[in-house]
């Protein structure tokens, strides 16, 4: 993957360059996949806030069904992961165990990192394309894959995070609009199941694309430690196989010959901020 670079003279609005080049980079941005806008004068969250409704011309999705922990920086606009700076996060498509998930995602780099911090990218398109084509229809013939969570009160995200509510009644609700299976845990806990499409039409180009997480990025370590915490039936997040649903079974090394060349890899912030739209 080659995300586009367009370099400006320090101190030029990102704002007025979105309203001249709108059309040209939403574009570009879905023929490449990934734009990257440097040296432009964003005017901080709440200029970032604006770049987002400029590019999109709408208001950011509300971050439900959250699975990672994030610092709400104001409005719609967040930290990147809360993750120690040693821990890996893998390759994943966005909220992609939801009904509805963002169309662009948006990457504010507010510090940049002076050591490593790379923030991967892969063109799904071209993983989709690498799969084993048995794999695939596989996924297609059962009819997606299934996701369970777990939340527990001590370990993961809390489900009054994830939900952005403390109301049980709310939470169930959610759940039912959503396709989603709530079940309550004598300890408070919540578990939910849900099958997702794993395979999706692209809106723009019409071409195929895959559209799953199955796979943990926990390291060894804190596998381990979730099993032993959990129980491997507790574990805050699993794709368990069904009869309506298929979960791939691909090693690091195979998942990494797959995505490895179709990644591009950009200096993230070391305190930054997303959002998504």
């Amino acid at each position: 993957m080659t995300a586009i670079e367009y370099t400006a003279q320090p101190g030029t609005p990102v704002h007025d360059y979105i309203a001249e080049n709108r059309e040209k980079l939403r574009r570009v941005l879905g023929e490449r996949g990934a734009l990257l806008l440097r040296g432009f004068e964003v005017g901080g969250v709440d200029g970032f806030d604006g770049v987002v409704q400029a590019f999109s011309g709408s208001r950011p999705l509300s971050y439900a069904e959250r699975s990672s922990p994030r610092s709400t920086i104001k409005g719609q606009v967040y930290t990147s992961t809360d993750y120690p700076a040693d821990e890996e996060i893998f390759l994943h498509n966005e909220n992609s165990y939801q009904a509805v998930w963002p169309h662009t995602l948006y990457f504010y780099c507010i510090e940049p990192a002076h050591t490593r911090g790379a923030t991967p990218l892969a063109d799904i398109r071209e993983v989709y394309r690498a799969i084993d084509p048995a794999v695939r229809e596989e996924f297609v013939r059962r009819g997606g894959w299934q996701v369970v969570r777990n939340f527990h009160a001590d370990f993961g995200v809390p489900w009054q995070e994830a939900f952005g509510t403390g109301d049980p009644a709310a939470v169930e609700e959610y759940c039912r609009g959503k396709g989603i299976t709530a079940e309550w845990r004598a300890d408070g806990g919540l578990r939910t199941t849900t099958v997702r499409a794993a395979v999706h039409t692209h809106p723009g180009s019409g071409r195929r694309c895959g559209s799953t997480t199955p796979r943990s990025g926990m390291s060894p370590r804190w596998r381990r430690r979730s099993r032993r915490g959990c129980g491997r039936s507790s574990r805050t997040r699993t794709c368990p196989p069904t009869r309506t649903s298929a979960t791939a079974d691909a090693s690091r090394t195979r998942r990494s010959r797959i995505c490895g060349p179709r990644t591009a890899r950009r200096r993230r912030a070391s305190t930054g901020s997303a959002t998504t739209c």
